[in-house]
């Protein structure tokens, strides 16, 4: 029996809430095997926890995402990504409606409810 259109929002936010997730920032689609070297490095990144709720069919971020103040300029942003906390798991990621130039002295701020996550 397929799964109700609640239920796989429900199963997502489950999967978020069972273990802390860190927002990553890519210049280039990860893909589904994780290449290496796609996500931003240096410059004073590091990505960013993020906590979850199921709001509606939505699963969106309860806090304000806050990367550091950039020391360089960083790539243009293309994609994002949830990792574990170690950083080796990469366990969701999508492509940006824009993408997004962050330079020298910027700081990426996400509001709550702006990380939109979902399954297709």
């Amino acid at each position: 029996m397929p799964l109700g259109l609640l239920e796989k929002p429900r199963m997502l936010a489950h999967s978020l809430l069972s273990r802390p997730m860190y927002l990553t920032l890519f210049k280039e689609n990860p893909t589904e095997n994780d290449v290496k070297g796609r996500e931003l490095s240096g410059k004073g990144y590091s990505m960013q926890l993020v906590n979850f709720a199921v709001e509606g069919t939505a699963v969106k971020n309860t806090n304000e995402i806050k990367f550091s103040v950039a020391d360089g300029d960083w790539d243009t942003i293309t994609y994002v990504g949830l990792r574990d906390k170690f950083g080796s798991l990469l366990f969701w990621y999508d492509k940006l409606e824009k993408p997004i130039y962050i330079r020298a002295g910027d700081q990426l701020t996400i509001a709550p409810k702006n990380l939109n996550v979902s399954v297709d």
